[in-house]
């Protein structure tokens, strides 16, 4: 008894605080761009608006994916449903994908030019550390197709 309560103890201390360091990575950034308080009003509307437009799209995403589920258990399983559900998941996420693209540029057409260069900073490290953005180049970066030609 002693040790499951220790261990939830230890869990939600350990949830708290990877929260709180994910949310001081963030904000230490809005920090380095010495934000106006109309900037920061601006950018936080922004955010809200985009966390909306990701719970929508997340709702209808999972949504989907129940739906794929009926379609896979069901007797009538169609190869015509089946691939309309998965482009319309496709979709989805290319819709949340550009949600996220527009807020960036939202954020960085309020911000005066000292402040996009550091902004741009970021996006950078986005764009490296996204993986849809380097799938492409990540797999045939992989490979060394001279050797396996010898």
């Amino acid at each position: 008894m002693r040790k499951t309560i220790l261990l939830v103890v230890v869990f939600v201390i350990a949830l708290f605080s990877t929260n709180n360091i994910f949310a001081q990575k963030g904000k230490m950034h809005f920090e380095k761009l010495n934000l106006t308080e109309l900037q920061k009003e601006q950018i936080k509307k922004i955010r809200f608006a985009n966390e909306e437009a990701k719970i929508e799209i997340g709702s209808k995403l999972r949504k989907n994916r129940l739906e794929i589920k009926k379609l896979l258990t069901s007797d009538n399983l169609s190869e015509s449903a089946l691939l309309e559900l998965v482009e319309n998941g496709n979709n989805l996420k290319a819709e949340n994908e550009k949600n996220r693209i527009k807020m960036w540029f939202n954020i960085y057409n309020i911000l005066d030019k000292t402040q996009k260069e550091t902004w741009k900073e970021k996006f950078n490290n986005f764009i490296k550390s996204h993986s849809s953005f380097r799938k492409g180049k990540r797999h045939y970066a992989k490979r060394d197709f001279c050797k396996r030609s010898r």
